[in-house]
């Protein structure tokens, strides 16, 4: 089952970061569900493109 997990979670970052780049975005708001946010932090940010700010840190 982790490894189903972990597809959908990569599946979902590579189409967050194909669509940024398809779209020039220079900024991408992205909104999961709480079981998805970490393992989606630790994949985007293994894309040195990526930098990662969470809601809570903006204030």
């Amino acid at each position: 089952m982790i490894a189903q997990w972990t597809l959908r979670n990569e599946g979902m970052c590579k189409n967050i970061i194909d669509k940024a780049k398809a779209k020039k975005a220079k900024r991408v708001v992205v909104g999961v569900g709480a079981s998805h946010r970490k393992w989606m932090e630790e994949i985007l940010a293994k894309n040195p493109e990526v930098k990662i700010i969470n809601y809570n840190d903006l204030y």
